[in-house]
């Protein structure tokens, strides 16, 4: 169980993750191209991605997905089965199999994010609730970029091949397999 943190702005996304000491910080420029650093305050390090590395490793994922909890682009393989009352609206519930995995998903169309995601597989069974909203950013909530009185290594994502022998890199590594896999979904 964790907390897990989503701030969206038009042409920034924060997902944060303080449990894990892992932020993602997605930027788009005025002509569309998107960027990402990867905060590891356990490590006191960050990974900066240009336009060009997340195209050629295949993790230029769509905009509209990263702002969302669950990507857009699944919606079409889910059947909606009715409709329930939540604390933040009206949610559609739906329901299908994506990639060998149930879903569930209560969705608050007029807010464009899930109250409730549910998704199992033969043995685990994991539950996303949303537990707070927020139309402005509180001011106690853990900005990446809020890293007073730290020192954080930068490395530039292309130099890790040179470093193949810190287990650091391979933490990185798994990370962008589990974002490869989201930019380039399986049907």
């Amino acid at each position: 169980q964790g907390d897990w943190y989503l701030l969206r702005d038009p042409q920034r996304i924060e997902r944060v993750r303080p449990n894990a000491g892992l932020a993602e910080i997605w930027e788009r420029d005025d002509r569309g191209e998107v960027s990402l650093k990867r905060v590891f305050s356990n490590d006191s390090r960050i990974v900066e991605y240009v336009p060009g590395e997340l195209r050629a490793r295949q993790m230029d994922v769509p905009w509209e997905s990263l702002g969302s909890v669950v990507d857009p682009r699944f919606f079409a393989t889910l059947k909606r089965t009715r409709s329930v009352n939540t604390r933040y609206g009206r949610a559609s519930v739906l329901r299908g199999v994506i990639a060998g995995e149930r879903i569930e998903l209560w969705w608050l169309d007029a807010l464009a994010l899930p109250a409730r995601v549910i998704k199992q597989q033969q043995n685990a069974r994991v539950t996303v609730n949303l537990k707070t909203l927020h139309f402005t950013t509180p001011e106690n909530w853990p900005r990446a970029d809020m890293m007073e009185g730290r020192i954080f290594e930068t490395i530039d994502v292309a130099d890790l091949g040179d470093r193949h022998y810190d287990p650091f890199v391979h933490k990185v590594e798994s990370l962008d397999a589990v974002l490869q896999g989201v930019a380039s979904p399986r049907r």
